[in-house]
């Protein structure tokens, strides 16, 4: 891996570092009695932050993705493009996801959506 991909990662590692922090304790004064599931994100989020999570979920999946298959970086790339490939199309697709399994935790949602065209 040459050095201007180790930076690459090392600074998508760090945004998610701070955006999953920000959005946990976000949610959580509002989520202190409720699952934090597809139905909360779907209820309680507004759009721009709802958006914003289901971003930051697939990042992370790309990276753990990227960590199991190295040093290919296929897989990693198809999940990081996967929801801006057809913006509108897929994002209608995870709010029907979310909508149908409200009692589902996101990120497994988001996996099994983005497994369809990325395998495993």
């Amino acid at each position: 891996m040459s050095v201007n991909e180790r930076l690459t990662l090392s600074k998508y590692s760090r945004i998610l570092a701070i955006l999953l922090p920000m959005t946990i304790v976000s949610t959580h004064t509002n989520a202190q009695d409720r699952t934090f599931d597809a139905g909360f994100v779907m209820s309680e989020m507004p759009t721009k932050q709802r958006f914003a999570f289901v971003n930051g979920v697939l990042q992370g999946l790309a990276y753990a993705r990227f960590r199991k298959d190295k040093p290919d970086e296929t897989g990693m790339t198809c999940i990081q493009q996967w929801l801006f490939s057809n913006k509108s199309d897929r994002w209608k697709t995870v709010e029907a996801a979310f909508n149908k399994y409200q009692d589902k935790p996101p990120a497994v949602l988001l996996h099994l959506l983005a497994k369809k065209e990325c395998g495993e």
